[in-house]
């Protein structure tokens, strides 16, 4: 068979065949305006992996929930007065208070 017989025969096959939503497809396909392109994006399927998801948000809700270690109440470090000041000896700055009991230890070891 030739091309143009092939051709002929789908044409009479399809005559009877009429597609009425061409218009509604085209706008779908290739939306014009903002709004429609907005909507076709928001419209697409999305695939999340089930375990990473899942991992992140047990690790965000873990990290809301229990307060860091770091920010605990331990008292290793000597506290800080409202009334000390900074002095500035040497060329370094220091607290008054933790000066002072340094100052005072060396005194102490020396003798």
């Amino acid at each position: 068979m030739k091309r143009s017989n092939v051709q002929q025969k789908v044409d009479q096959e399809l005559d009877n065949i009429t597609f009425q939503s061409q218009d509604r497809v085209l706008e779908r396909v290739k939306p014009a305006s903002k709004k429609e392109r907005l909507q076709a994006w928001l419209n697409k399927e999305m695939e999340v992996p089930l375990v990473p998801a899942a991992t992140a948000s047990l690790l965000l809700f873990a990290s809301l929930t229990f307060p860091p270690f770091f920010l605990s109440n331990n008292q290793e470090h000597p506290t800080v007065h409202d009334t000390d000041e900074l002095i500035e000896r040497g060329g370094s700055v220091y607290w008054k208070s933790s000066y002072m009991e340094v100052k005072h230890d060396a005194r102490e070891n020396e003798d």
